[in-house]
């Protein structure tokens, strides 16, 4: 094998192992987002309480911004409300999410 022929494939390795890695960032995001999507519609599926605040939300999730947090909610069918006092709450309109079916005992934060 010559020298161009081994930098050939050189490159072809090198070329292979980025487009996996990109593959495998991808997959890892979209890991991501359907859990904080779940978290999201279990917290706001949860019949102890018909609203959360935004804060107790976006603090269960990961996400890079508020703004992602407010996007992600509105993809799950959540309804943005304001409260008297100020506060940003949100609420799974009726029929909008499944209760949750956890029963191992976890709570989750109050509004």
């Amino acid at each position: 094998m010559g020298l161009l022929e081994l930098t050939l494939l050189a490159a072809l390795v090198v070329a292979l192992a980025a487009g996996g890695r990109v593959l495998y960032l991808r997959h890892m995001i979209t890991r991501a987002r359907d859990a904080a999507e779940t978290t999201l519609k279990e917290m706001l599926g949860d019949p102890k309480y018909s609203e959360r605040s935004f804060d107790v939300l976006s603090m269960c999730i990961e996400s890079e911004d508020d703004e992602e947090t407010r996007e992600l909610l509105r993809e799950i069918g959540a309804e943005q409300i304001e409260e008297e006092g100020g506060r940003e709450l949100w609420t799974m309109p009726s029929g909008g999410a499944a209760p949750p079916d956890k029963s191992d005992g976890d709570t989750m934060p109050t509004a």
